[in-house]
């Protein structure tokens, strides 16, 4: 079990994350001594008229997409365990088992009632590849089979094969094919993608679907099935939990109108564009996706990702730049490095894409099925074939699907917000009309548009390393994230002055410059031969993008803070200029209104004595006429600045700056009828 903070494996009997330190929930301490009697769906394991269980299991299943490895969820757990001894029966009387009415309930749970396991095969296969085979004609597993491909364990790895039979009636929803399939390995990920022989017959008019099933929390998550035989079907695994493989009815399919779930584009979405950086050049959509989506399995309660991590750059800026979205550094290199911790140039890829013999129905099917059962966005990988025969990709997030137009709407990272792409299929040729899209979105604005004719469905967690996802996670947390690929971030800024002796100097801007009104920047200094630099500007009147920088530019300063933004692209081996950084530097405009100033005045706050205590400050003296024509003429000018209060008088001023220090001697002010008032 994970912690729902971190993500991290947490210790059922601790009280405490041992990773991040965060508490835990007590449904994943040690049990009370009286398990808890709750009222959820869930599974019972039943047992046999002889020896009846007078406490059976009762476990809680929620369907959503789940993330597990052996038996363990990648996701917290969602429900407590708890017993009622009256939810599993058996007929005392004939020792048979009776079925129990289950399956699935309006609110996207599932009831089973399961049997007791028993252990088919258990082979060890090493570090070569190899095979391990269910040989049992009394079992409906007779035949499994298990291919592991060379590499995909480092070590020799035990597998261990368990059917668990089912004693749900599902009714005409869904038709169980198999007993719930246990493969016991150890909990690793294999380096490479496995292929899992399930037997069975799937019933004509039917579609088969595969999960991994939770025992614990009763989380499920689709497995991607290759192909479908007379003999059964292949299942694409990299790792092992429990597996049920069933068939659900294509009328059944068909007749569901919009299968929605709760993410939306412009919500659930990052953001920024995929436009590919200097270490993807071609673009990270999949990293875009896959980030996107462990946010939303994981984060979401945290708030919507689109626009959250605006600015979310090396520092906190403190201010907010909806419309540059070159300044969200961390989310875009968190793209940049879940895209190269894929690898695409792995053969194990290759292999997944050239393994799937699913049929474009069999890959609709699987998307409505999956979403109407979990009501989860899925991972959605879409291939057009090169001439050369390797492959082009694209990945996007499918999060709602017409079954009445049979359309699949897709969240496209090359259109963040967009809520109107879709993919088709076609059900009278039983194919996918072809989604046209980019690589990336520079491709896009400049007409690179291709035909995409392949349409994967793929599980997340069979596509990616959890582990290492979570991990770029804390990275990006730690605004750490990418360090091990961007190697250098030498980028320096340069202007020059004129020293008192009429020298000129050339010096860098730093963060914290003080600068005149108009600052001239002179030149950049980069760590790359060919670089490019945008710069944009932020301060008190908004935000603004200043083109590109070429031999020099003036930037007029407000007086205050001033940010300047550096955006840095540098060139990629086939000559393209992609993201590499983007760092604000803040400037400081100087005090420069000094000798004479002619123009408005607005006094707004006057700090001034009681008049009581001004008057008690005049000398009286033994002329008491004087002392009073003096109080009169204080008192009128005191009146008087107190009714200036808050009103604009044209005036002039004198300004002058010594030891660091400026003074203003107001000169005149005149009132609006230009009266000389002071």
């Amino acid at each position: 079990m994970f912690c729902q903070k971190c993500g991290k494996p947490a210790n059922p009997s601790s009280a405490f994350c041992t990773a991040c330190g965060a508490s835990l929930p007590p449904h994943i301490q040690q049990p009370a001594a009286t398990p808890p009697q709750i009222n959820t769906p869930s599974i019972h394991h039943q047992e046999s008229a002889k020896k009846k269980n007078p406490l059976p299991l009762i476990l809680g299943i929620a369907l959503a997409i789940a993330l597990i490895v052996t038996g363990i969820l990648l996701v917290p757990p969602l429900i407590d365990d708890g017993g009622d001894d009256d939810e599993a029966s058996s007929d005392q009387s004939t020792g048979k088992s009776s079925l129990k009415t289950g399956g699935f309930t309006a609110d996207g749970a599932l009831e089973i009632t399961l049997g007791n396991p028993k252990e088919l095969d258990s082979s060890t296969i090493g570090e070569d590849g190899g095979a391990a085979v269910v040989s049992d004609k009394g079992s409906k597993l007779d035949g499994l089979s298990i291919k592991v491909p060379a590499g995909a364990y480092e070590s020799d790895t035990t597998f261990t094969i368990s059917e668990i039979p089912l004693k749900t009636d599902f009714g005409d929803s869904f038709k169980p094919l198999t007993p719930l399939i246990r493969v016991e390995n150890g909990g690793m990920l294999a380096n490479g993608f496995m292929e899992l022989f399930v037997p069975c017959k799937v019933p004509e008019g039917s579609e088969p679907t595969a999960w991994y099933v939770d025992e614990s929390t009763g989380e499920i998550e689709a497995i991607p099935v290759l192909d479908v035989t007379d003999e059964g079907v292949t299942l694409s695994v990299r790792h092992f939990s429990d597996i049920l493989v069933g068939a659900e009815k294509i009328a059944d399919l068909k007749n569901l109108g919009v299968v929605g779930t709760d993410f939306s584009p412009g919500v659930d979405d990052w953001k920024f564009t995929n436009r590919g950086s200097a270490y993807a050049p071609g673009g990270h959509c999949a990293g875009q996706t896959l980030s996107a989506m462990w946010y939303y399995m994981f984060r979401k309660s945290g708030g919507s990702l689109y626009g959250k991590f605006d600015n979310y750059g090396w520092k906190d800026y403190g201010f907010e730049t909806p419309s540059i979205w070159q300044d969200d550094v961390m989310g875009y290199r968190l793209a940049t490095t879940v895209q190269e911790t894929l690898d695409w140039s792995d053969q194990e890829y290759k292999d997944f894409m050239n393994s799937s013999k699913r049929s474009p129905r069999g890959t609709y099917y699987a998307f409505v099925n999956i979403m109407n059962r979990t009501k989860r966005p899925q991972f959605v990988g879409i291939l057009r074939k090169k001439p050369d025969g390797s492959y082009g990709g694209h990945a996007l997030i499918a999060y709602k699907i017409d079954t009445e137009n049979s359309r699949i709407y897709v969240a496209d990272p090359n259109y963040p917000g967009d809520t109107e792409r879709y993919i088709e299929y076609d059900d009278s040729t039983g194919s996918f009309k072809p989604y046209s899209a980019a690589p990336n979105r520079d491709a896009a604005d400049a007409g690179d548009y291709y035909s995409y004719t392949e349409i994967l469905f793929i599980g997340i967690s069979s596509f990616m390393d959890l582990d290492k996802l979570n991990g770029c996670f804390k990275d990006f947390d730690n605004r750490t994230v990418g360090n091990s690929l961007w190697q250098s971030r030498d980028l320096k800024m340069y202007t020059k002055v004129t020293d008192a002796d009429g020298n000129e100097q050339e010096v860098e801007i730093t963060d914290g410059y003080t600068a005149p009104a108009q600052l001239k920047i002179t030149r950049f200094q980069t760590a790359f031969s060919n670089s490019k630099i945008e710069l944009f500007l932020h301060n008190a009147k908004g935000d603004q993008s200043l083109g590109d920088f070429g031999s020099e530019m003036l930037l007029n300063l407000e007086p205050g803070d001033n940010y300047i933004g550096i955006y840095h692209k540098t060139s990629t081996p086939d000559g393209k200029l992609k993201y590499f950084d983007f760092m604000w530097v803040k400037v400081t405009r100087q005090f420069d209104f000094t000798g004479e100033w002619t123009g408005e005045m607005t006094w707004t706050r006057i700090d001034m004595p009681a008049l009581t205590d001004v008057i008690a400050a005049i000398p009286h003296g033994e002329n008491e006429d004087s002392y009073q024509r003096e109080v009169q003429s204080v008192t009128e000018e005191y009146n008087q600045i107190v009714y200036d209060m808050g009103k604009t008088y044209p005036s002039r001023m004198s300004m002058s700056f010594a030891d660091g220090t400026y003074e203003a001697d107001i000169v005149q002010v005149h009132d609006t009828r230009g009266c000389l008032l002071y």
